[in-house]
């Protein structure tokens, strides 16, 4: 029996055993959700899809994943709450690690196990690695199952220089008003 490559669209055959931040990015490349998956971005995704609060809709066509350590959780929570804040999407809702203005997030993040040597949030934001999965489906509306195997780095997108690119460093960019 083969095996799905597929979830809900987005290949992930080349987040297995990868633990990091993801985004969804709907298609005017707006981030809408941000979330923490620890190696396991395939019931995260489902879940996103099938729970009533439904992060994951048919207008998200991105999945842009940001690789941390596995072996820090906690680091993995308080990255979570920070890029919560630094984008500010409008499908996460709840009380939050961050609050005041971004000049106020690297205190709070560093007083929370961030290393952050960095001189702002932007700079220390881009110093992980990170992938763009673009969702994929059939002309009928049916989201893709099946593809091709891949690793982490075959999604790393580089950038265009064009305005809205989806790039990660762009990406940041774009949300560093």
């Amino acid at each position: 029996m083969r095996s799905y490559t597929h979830v809900k669209g987005f290949n992930i055959t080349g987040l297995e055993g990868v633990v990091g931040i993801y985004l969804l990015i709907d298609k005017d490349k707006q981030v809408k959700y941000v979330g923490a998956s620890k190696a396991d971005f395939k019931n995260r995704l489902q879940s996103h899809y099938y729970h009533p609060s439904q992060k994951l809709t048919d207008d998200i066509n991105y999945l842009c994943v940001i690789k941390t350590d596995p072996r820090n959780q906690t680091v993995l929570h308080v990255l979570e709450h920070l890029i919560i804040r630094y984008f500010q999407p409008d499908r996460n809702k709840g009380g939050w690690l961050f609050f005041g203005g971004k000049a106020a997030y690297k205190n709070i993040a560093i007083d929370n196990g961030l290393k952050i040597e960095s001189n702002n949030i932007k700079d220390y934001l881009l110093e992980f690695d990170a992938c763009l999965i673009k969702r994929e489906w059939f002309e009928n509306g049916e989201f893709k199952k099946y593809g091709e195997v891949q690793k982490f780095a075959d999604n790393i997108i580089c950038c265009t220089n064009e305005y809205n690119c989806l790039c990660y460093n762009c990406l940041v960019d774009r949300y560093d008003a």
